[in-house]
């Protein structure tokens, strides 16, 4: 002992040398590596043991976690080596130091996380040997949870047993891991029976003792402890266990024997809700590091509530849980007026009310419900804080989101019932909604509000309130808009008197708050959000209030033009932007109005009356443009953005004869230096709409096409003056702008008659004659050569037919010509950035023309895959960016779909011989061969790399080319790579690389194991073992690859697909714990060339543990 006290005090300084803040690096490294060494040797870890069972090593931090970790990575790493005898010793030298040291009654107590280290160590060793090598483990640890002295130690061990053992990792086998799960499952009855227990016993305490401040009552710490992981453990036994205690499993025994009933008991719900309930007094100081035990309650609830699959078992303890969602409603709004609720409580509160308005509100009776949204709307308006305003308003959209999908509740007789029950209260949140002042109180720094930086917060929560009021309407269209209205008139006539608060000079305005404006501007997108209600049945029931609302916009907007000037106003500004918005809204209800009223049956007066709409809104735009200077640039581009919808899509003669309108069409061009690009671009395709579009019910004489294809042409004709001088004057911004504007053109023809797109080719031929010579010189300019290609892609896929033959040749041959020059992919590919989109553009061309049928295009497929395989992809693949690879792999998987008669003419697919071309085939036939082989060459290499995107993309297009196309048993003629495929999939599964795949690497390895099944398992499974896996022993290949062998009695029949036993399901189990023991085969050789004992034992040692391990097995 003297020698290991020795040792000790040697390694306590050593220890203690490492971790002092004065120590240099290069003694750092020497004194770890010292300590290393001491934890590999063989038995250290009895030394550890004895180390840490002395008392003195308690008051080291430092010395008692290196010990227990050295006794951890032992047991991990060396319990397979251990000799019976060692591992009784070393569990009972555990057990008995931790009953010893971590008791209530324990004199001499260890530290809390040597306690836990130790509990953890003691459950890994049951993971490893109960109950088959240690029967009465977890009876010990149920014996020590119903003790007084023992019973924290007992919970822990529950705790870590539930965290630990179903999801155990690479150290035991797939056998071993489904009977411990099993066996674990048979007792749970028993550990919640225990835990109801006690938590019936801390519950008497926890209500009869009167509440102090603190909101604990005069609980003492250590069973406040005790009810706090029995909350816990409960909560985390919630989040994993079969509800209805079967245990799925290909063993018929198995799951014969498993019983289906509920685990837990109605009375066990019960306890938690008191729990939930009782603690809810406002936390003042919080020296504690234990949660208050209501919030743990509440924790626990919401863990069952978040299951998937509730059985019928437990439908009795649901409604308990719903039941109580009413009562914790009348709690926490209580609560929030008398201030005697914690944030945290009402956090976890609403997040249980979520759950059940998200799955479980059906459950409710007519009553129920009732009282339920009552309490729900009065809760909602009652916070001060404006974060639980808005998640109240998210528990709304998921009840709202039910009624609307008609979801059945099981005690209403009919819809109509059921919307009558809640009409009154969903009306009563509308007008609440609109009235309140809380949605504006909004923080910037909200975590409620934190992942949506990309827009503003406060739009991005007001638009919430719209989507709930959105949806009240759906339901209760008529009733909604009368609430509405009311908050409407007020709101115009407020908007009306603030002409009264401007001073003379018209440029400053006098606002006594804020929020009124705001709130102004909150029922404006309201109405215009609510036009959608307007689209469908309602449109013909309130014709007359559609009117309505859309002339008092219309009003509002005159009115705004008299704030157009003010300064220093963003509040103002934007409400002028809203009502803009929200007109632009209700064009598509004009436009129907239009098409079924204007164009049908209507009187001269409500004729008139629409065309002074149209007038009056149309000289918005004339309003903004002739004050551009003055005017903030985001109402000049609302304005255009308006008025290009309405052109689209109120096609009439009234706007296009407008004079300013003409004015517009003959002057564009001009206005390019005085406005924002992005306004310019859009009153160009206003005025292409205008010219190109024809009108709604109107003749071909009367559609003035002659007329129109004048202005048309001159139009054309000043913006290509405008694009040839800025080409000559290299002036790039405003070349851009003129491309762009010819794409946009392009884009509003997509669906249009020929007439027009026959119109725009007549101008467009001399276009894209000046745009062929304007590739060469920019094509290194990424920022130019983007819109160039989309240019060209836009007239392929628009003007197609008018274009003809001729033209698509000479523009592909110039692009593959100009992309299969020496370098210019490389000098293209130098700026990262900007030419990511370059490239992107082409292979889409190149997509695009793979897709046509016309014969044109097909002799250009060779050109197209040489290019994309022989120059983009060797640069593409140095890229470790997945950005560009997707585009080029969806080429890829298009050219195969599309092309398959030009891969596969007839002929199977024949693989490179040795000198790297097919034998027996001509010439052009090699050359095919080679580009498939290319082809999935590259494909094997993307699942080389790390990005999951590329991965998915890869696997799904293999899955589609096999769907349509048999790949697979074309493939299977080259053997090498047909295998490369199977092994480099099973690869990734073995290294857990793509574990968010394996559903998916599962699938496409099945299908490849159906072009012959018997091969699969007989021959492929053993070579890539050996090939792959040479660790192993041929015993260890055998019986992995006996996971897939067919049953006796099964058919095992190369080609079908309906087989008892290789259906899809039964093959992924079997895939799964294939690559699961196969990796604790590699675990074991580990621990077994760590012992030096691995080379007698290795090939049968793990083989015989399966063996012992399955339940049942002789």
């Amino acid at each position: 002992m003297d020698h290991l006290e020795e040792i000790r005090l040697r390694l306590e300084c050593q220890v203690n040398e490492f971790f002092s803040s004065t120590i240099p690096n290069e003694r750092k490294q020497q004194i770890g590596h010292l300590l290393e060494n001491f934890s590999k040797q063989e038995g250290s870890w009895k030394q550890a043991l004895f180390f840490l069972s002395r008392q003195e090593s308690f008051s080291n931090d430092f010395l008692s976690m290196f010990c227990i970790t050295v006794i951890e990575n032992s047991v991990k790493g060396r319990w397979i080596t251990m000799s019976s005898q060692e591992k009784t010793e070393l569990h009972t030298t555990l057990y008995n130091f931790l009953i010893q040291h971590a008791s209530a009654s324990s004199h001499v107590k260890c530290p809390h996380f040597v306690r836990n280290k130790i509990i953890k160590i003691l459950t890994d060793v049951g993971k490893f040997s109960w109950p088959r090598d240690h029967p009465q483990f977890l009876e010990t640890v149920l014996k020590i949870t119903a003790n007084d002295d023992t019973v924290v130690i007992g919970l822990l061990f529950l705790k870590t047993i539930s965290e630990e053992w179903p999801s155990c990792k690479d150290e035991i086998s797939t056998d071993r891991k489904f009977e411990l799960k099993f066996h674990l499952i048979k007792e749970l009855k028993k550990i919640f029976d225990l835990l109801f227990q006690i938590l019936s016993t801390g519950l008497k305490h926890y209500v009869s003792v009167p509440q102090s401040r603190s909101g604990t009552g005069s609980l003492s710490p250590a069973l406040k402890e005790v009810i706090a992981l029995a909350l816990e453990t409960c909560a985390h036994f919630f989040t994993w266990i079969p509800f209805d205690g079967s245990l799925c499993s290909s063993s018929t025994q198995m799951s014969q024997a498993t019983e289906k009933s509920a685990l837990f008991t109605p009375q066990l719900i019960t306890v938690l809700c008191e729990y939930a309930s009782t603690d809810t007094r406002l936390v003042e100081t919080d020296t504690d590091a234990l949660e208050n035990l209501s919030i743990l309650g509440l924790n626990v609830l919401n863990e069952l509530l978040y299951r998937k699959y509730v059985p019928k078992e437990l439908d009795q303890h649901i409604n308990i849980i719903t039941t109580f969602g009413v009562t914790l409603l009348c709690k926490m709004f209580t609560g929030i007026g008398s201030k005697t609720v914690t944030h945290k409580y009402l956090e976890k509160g609403i997040e249980l009310l979520c759950l059940i308005a998200n799955s479980y509100f059906f459950r409710y009776d007519k009553q129920s419900s009732r009282q339920f949204i009552a309490l729900l709307l009065n809760f909602t308006f009652a916070h001060t804080e404006t974060v639980f305003y808005y998640e109240c308003l998210e528990i709304w959209k998921l009840l709202l989101d039910h009624l609307i999908s008609e979801v059945p509740f099981a005690n209403f007789l009919s819809r109509e019932e059921l919307l009558d029950n809640f009409k009154p209260y969903l009306l009563d949140l509308a007008l609440g909604i609109v009235r309140s002042t809380a949605k504006f109180d909004i923080d910037d720094d909200d975590e409620y509000h934190e992942d949506e930086d990309d827009e503003d917060v406060d739009t991005l929560s007001l638009s919430k309130n719209v989507d709930v009021l959105v949806k009240i309407g759906e339901l209760l269209p008529t009733e909604s808009l009368e609430r509405v209205t009311s908050t409407w008139t007020s709101s115009c006539q407020y908007f009306e008197s603030l002409l009264n608060k401007m001073d003379q000079s018209k440029t400053l305005i006098m606002l006594e708050n804020e929020t009124d404006i705001k709130h102004f501007s909150f029922v404006v997108q309201l109405i215009g959000r609510i036009a959608e209600i307007f689209y469908g049945d309602v449109f013909k029931n309130e014709l007359d209030r559609g009117k309505t609302l859309v002339q008092e916009l219309l009003g509002l907007m005159i009115i705004s033009k008299n704030f157009y000037f003010l300064r220093s106003s963003e509040v103002l500004i934007q409400a002028n932007c809203e009502i803009v918005y929200a007109l632009r809204a209700w064009i598509v209800w004009i436009a129907r109005y239009y098409s079924e009223v204007i164009l049908t049956d209507c009187t001269v007066n409500d004729a008139t009356s629409f065309y002074e709409i149209l007038s009056v809104s149309a000289d918005f735009l004339r309003f903004s443009l002739d004050n551009h200077v003055t005017i903030t640039p985001n109402l000049i581009l609302a304005n255009a953005n308006f008025f290009s919808m309405l052109v689209n899509c109120i096609r009439t003669p009234h706007i296009f004869k407008l004079p300013w309108v003409q004015t517009l069409i003959h002057q564009i061009l001009p206005l390019r230096e005085s406005l924002q690009e992005d306004t310019f671009r859009v009153l160009n395709k206003s005025v292409a709409i205008l010219l190109l579009l024809p009108w709604q019910n109107s003749t071909t004489a009367e559609q003035e096409w002659e007329f129109r294809t004048g202005l048309y042409n001159q139009y054309m004709k000043n913006l290509m003056t405008d694009m040839l001088s800025s080409a000559n004057s290299s002036d790039i911004p405003k070349l851009l702008g003129s491309i762009r504007v010819l794409n946009d053109q392009l884009e509003i023809l997509q669906m249009e008659c020929s007439v027009s797109k026959k119109i725009c080719w007549s101008v467009f031929q001399e276009i894209v004659l000046f745009m062929h010579k304007l590739i060469p010189v920019y094509v290194n300019r990424a920022d130019v050569s983007e819109e160039i290609l989309n240019f060209f892609l836009k007239v392929m896929e628009v003007l197609r037919q008018q274009a003809g033959a001729q033209f698509f040749e000479e523009t592909v041959r110039i692009f593959l010509g100009l992309f299969t020059s020496a370098n210019i992919i490389t000098n293209i590919m130098k700026d990262a950035d900007s030419s990511t989109i370059v490239i992107e553009k082409f292979l889409k061309m190149l997509e695009y023309m793979i897709k046509d049928p016309s014969p044109s295009f097909k002799k250009f497929l060779p050109d197209c895959l040489s290019v994309a395989l022989d120059n983009i992809y060797p640069v593409l693949a140095q890229r470790t960016s997945p950005d560009m690879k997707l585009v080029f792999f969806q080429f890829i998987r298009d050219a195969v779909n599309y092309r398959w008669n030009y891969f596969f003419p007839g002929f199977l697919y024949a693989a490179p011989s040795a000198s790297g071309s097919p034998s027996s085939v001509s010439e052009e036939d090699a050359e095919i061969s080679r580009r498939l082989y290319q082809i999935f060459e590259t494909i094997g290499q993307s699942f080389l790399q790390s990005d999951l995107e590329v991965f998915r993309f890869n696997l799904n297009t293999l899955a589609i080319w096999n769907q349509k196309h048999q790949i697979y048993s074309r493939m299977v003629i080259d053997l090498k790579m047909f295998d490369g495929f199977m092994s480099l999939l099973i690869q990734v599964l073995a290294s857990k690389s793509h574990d968010l795949l394996k559903e998916e690497i599962a699938f496409n390895l099945y299908e490849m194991s159906l072009v012959d099944f018997t091969r699969f398992w007989q021959v492929f499974l053993i070579q890539t073992l050996q090939k792959d896996f040479p660790v192993l022993s041929p015993d260890q290949r055998l019986f992995l690859a006996g996971k897939f062998k067919p049953k006796e009695g099964s058919s095992s029949s190369n080609t079908s697909r309906s087989g008892d036993k290789i259906d899809l399901t039964g093959f992924t189990m079997s895939l799964y714990r294939f690559v699961d023991d196969l990796r604790y085969y590699h675990f074991y050789d580990e621990c077994m060339k760590a012992a030096n004992n691995g080379n007698n034992n290795a090939a049968t040692g793990p083989q015989q543990q399966q063996q012992q391990t399955i339940v049942g097995s002789p």
